[in-house]
């Protein structure tokens, strides 16, 4: 059968999403509007603007935007600008969902460095007296856990140099690999009373935490499920999950999802185990909810398992749905990846925790609150144009004009002059820079509108 996605262990560290939180006084905020979501549900009665532009198949849902805005639009823009810088004409039209805030969180952090993996208090919190070294070549094809393998290999073969990893059923790789820079050390035991396996990794800026079963099926009592995916399911053809010329939603109607627990409930067990477990505090508006964030009509984000000797099965007689998968993206920023921070995939279900892939970078010192009163967005525009003047390099411009119109309220981390590994989590604007596709991003202070940083694509 035919792979469509890699899924459950696949890091999409710098994908876009909301925090479905109410309005908080200070704010946090993750994601401020999604590029071009004006319209049907995202638009209320009681919102201003004109809703005449309703574009037929957009699905952005109220859910998914977080509490109304104060300001909502329906296609009109909202800020639009044209200038020249030398020879190049920059147009500035922004067309989305804005809301105006007053003040919001900062956060002080701190640099993940080796003494904050703490492995050895990791690997006793999940195995307990029953953990062992791995140090052997892994493979899926040898018993070992598929998702596991793929990490580690695509974790090591990058540090040395290589990203050309297979992702194949046959993948091989090293276990435990201690070279200068980075690590990778990989651990078994008993954990929910299945035979699971942990690797840790770090490179001299992150930590990267793998845990995944050897046999999913054991862990949901039907062994011959050996293989596990992520899958969205939806209340639609349309919109299902296609594999292989089956629609999964469709064979898979009358096997609905084993966990029962509510989403409120799977939340809170992911951020205990992230606690307890990998000892670190993870912030419930940082979880991308399981329900409502994609195109197309509701559709949830779930934990599949299957047969490998199904696979040529229309009917998967098999197959099993169990849990859920969240999305863990700590202070988003971007689509580059000049700006990185916390992310994972996160596998829970009734038990609790099953499984995921974790990157740490930063981790929070100190939240301080209410001393970050941001510029109105208007403000933030007119210091836009004025960095774009001064600032952009125009011989990396490769088109006949610069657009913007894309702008999403992010978290930057400014260092600390006086100590290289702290930093302060600012309030910034991200605006996606477009020229014969995209070329960039200008990242914006918040609070008073000077300019982080541009990042220009290679």
């Amino acid at each position: 059968m035919k792979k469509k996605i890699r899924g459950f262990a696949v890091i999409m560290g710098l994908a876009l999403f909301c925090s479905a939180c109410g309005k908080k006084e200070p704010e946090k905020i993750t994601s401020y509007g999604m590029s071009g979501s004006t319209t049907n549900d995202a638009v209320s009665e009681e919102a201003e603007g004109d809703t005449s532009s309703k574009k037929e198949g957009d699905t952005s849902s109220r859910k998914e935007m977080g509490p109304l805005p104060e300001r909502q639009l329906g296609g009109n823009p909202v800020w639009e600008s044209s200038f020249m810088v030398d020879t190049v004409p920059v147009e500035i039209s922004i067309n989305q969902v804005i809301r105006d805030t007053d003040t919001l969180h900062v956060f002080k952090m701190v640099n993940i460095s080796e003494d904050l993996v703490r492995e050895a208090e990791m690997v006793k919190n999940i195995f307990g007296d029953t953990a062992k070294e791995v140090k052997r070549p892994i493979s899926g094809a040898g018993g070992d856990a598929l998702r596991l393998v793929w990490d580690a290999g695509q974790f090591i073969l990058s540090h040395e140099g290589s990203s050309q990893f297979n992702f194949s059923e046959e993948s091989e790789t090293d276990s435990w690999k201690d070279s200068n820079g980075f690590f990778w050390h990989t651990y078994e035991g008993k954990y929910m009373n299945t035979d699971y396996q942990l690797g840790i990794g770090y490179d001299g800026e992150e930590k990267f935490i793998s845990l995944y079963p050897k046999n999913p099926g054991e862990l949901i009592g039907v062994p011959a499920c050996d293989h596990i995916e992520e899958v969205w399911f939806s209340d639609d053809l349309a919109n299902s999950y296609y594999w292989n010329g089956v629609y999964l939603n469709k064979v898979m109607e009358g096997r609905p999802n084993r966990t029962q627990s509510t989403e409120d409930s799977l939340c809170e067990a992911t951020l205990q185990f992230a606690k307890d477990v990998l000892g670190f505090n993870m912030s419930r508006d940082d979880l991308r909810c399981v329900t409502g964030q994609e195109l197309g009509s509701p559709r949830t984000n779930e934990i599949f398992y299957y047969s490998k000797e199904d696979e040529e099965n229309p009917e998967l007689p098999n197959a099993v749905r169990e849990g859920y998968v969240f999305s863990w993206d700590m202070f988003h920023a971007g689509d580059l990846g000049g700006l990185w921070g916390n992310a994972g995939r996160i596998g829970v279900t009734d038990k609790g925790v099953v499984g995921g892939t974790f990157l740490i970078d930063y981790e929070v010192k100190e939240e301080l609150t209410g001393n970050a009163e941001v510029l109105k967005f208007d403000a933030v525009m007119e210091s836009l144009s004025d960095v774009i003047r001064k600032n952009i390099d125009v011989n990396k411009i490769n088109g006949q004009k610069l657009k913007i119109s894309q702008a999403m309220l992010i978290y930057y981390p400014v260092t600390n002059e006086e100590n290289p590994r702290e930093s302060t989590l600012v309030p910034a604007w991200d605006f996606k820079m477009f020229s014969n596709g995209q070329i960039g991003e200008i990242v914006l202070n918040a609070v008073d509108g000077s300019m982080l940083t541009i990042l220009y694509m290679n």
